[in-house]
């Protein structure tokens, strides 16, 4: 499923979302729109730079603080998979101790 929504500050964001083992994998996507109307840019001058030059900063640090929480996101899911792994392990130890101690008609 992807949504799309554009911003205030001329952005759209493209938020892809799927089904994963029962959880939510939200993948942030940012598209930067920039066209040149308005009245600063069209006068031209140090004022239409300046502008320019924070719209291309803020763009960037929202850029930097979306991948951030990408890969905080990803370090999570590693860390409950290695949680689920060492989980999964112990199960099979436990059934292995169930399965030497039965004693019946089955040989091995």
């Amino acid at each position: 499923m992807r949504k799309f929504v554009l911003n205030k500050h001329k952005m759209l964001h493209i938020v892809r979302t799927s089904l994963f083992a029962s959880r939510r994998v939200i993948t942030p996507t940012v598209t930067r729109c920039m066209s040149d109307e308005g009245a600063i840019r069209e006068e031209g001058g140090k004022l239409a730079k300046k502008a320019a030059a924070d719209e291309n900063q803020y763009i960037r640090q929202l850029e930097r603080e979306q991948w951030k929480a990408l890969h905080d996101h990803h370090q999570d899911e590693i860390k409950e998979h290695m949680e689920d792994i060492k989980r999964h392990e112990a199960k099979i130890k436990e059934h292995q101790k169930r399965l030497d101690n039965l004693k019946g008609p089955v040989s091995k």
